[in-house]
């Protein structure tokens, strides 16, 4: 399938624009709690402080489950870690590069994918395979996966120089029906957001989340017993 009009996420381009938007009002703090005061207020506990707001929304990727536990919301969540390997590009940067997903097996593994940086000068490359670092020999799983998406770009994308030049690694968090589920959880005046590749899809859910918080109820779709993302009965993904 080639999908013409495709392409990658610049993800800091993104963030510095939306950072843009908001800057001076946003403050760098690490959350080491919630609690609910009365029914429409929330306290948050801070490194340096306490603070009181009408409302918050907590999207903090694996500290989600801890801050939930905290208000009495448990979240069924799996850790684990994907990586990238990043790769120049021989030669002068061509104008364009595709983004590339390949399930063929062809070139050794069933579930290969790469996107351009800007500038079409570096290619990162991941499997889709991932390690939980925390269970036994997770470390050397993660060596194993290194060589794995080095070895495959060596064989599939041969105007790549195949020595990586840059290592990225990803937590993901994964809901218990589908990889790519998500849900979104409320307790009264915090609502909590989990599930993983939520970037792709931030548009809508940034949209859904600032009409929760400012009072609309979730939507059905969003409520963890909705299991967005789940294969439904025609085999198609809700």
């Amino acid at each position: 399938m080639l999908d013409e009009t495709g392409g990658a996420i610049h993800t800091r381009n993104a963030f510095a624009a939306l950072v843009g938007r908001v800057h001076g009002a946003l403050v760098r703090e690490e959350v080491f709690g919630l609690r609910r005061t009365g029914t429409d207020r929330v306290e948050v506990r801070t490194q340096r402080g306490l603070h009181t707001h009408d409302h918050a929304v907590v999207c903090a990727g694996t500290g989600t489950r801890s801050l939930a536990g905290g208000l009495g919301v448990t979240i069924g969540m799996r850790v684990a870690m994907l990586m990238h390997l990043t790769f120049a590009v021989r030669g002068e940067p061509p104008a364009a590069l595709p983004t590339l997903q390949d399930s063929s097996g062809a070139f050794g593994e069933r579930g290969a994918y790469a996107t351009p940086y800007p500038g079409n000068a570096h290619y990162s490359v991941g499997l889709s395979d991932d390690v939980d670092l925390t269970a036994p020999g997770g470390a050397e799983q993660l060596a194993a996966l290194t060589e794995r998406t080095r070895r495959y770009a060596e064989t599939a994308l041969p105007g790549l120089d195949p020595t990586p030049v840059g290592y990225v690694h990803c937590r993901i968090t994964e809901l218990p029906w589908h990889p790519d589920g998500c849900a979104v959880w409320q307790a009264g005046p915090v609502t909590m957001i989990a599930g993983h590749n939520l970037f792709k899809q931030a548009p809508a859910l940034g949209q859904d989340l600032a009409e929760i918080a400012l009072g609309a109820p979730v939507s059905p779709h969003l409520g963890p017993e909705a299991q967005l993302g789940a294969p439904q009965q025609d085999g198609e993904e809700g």
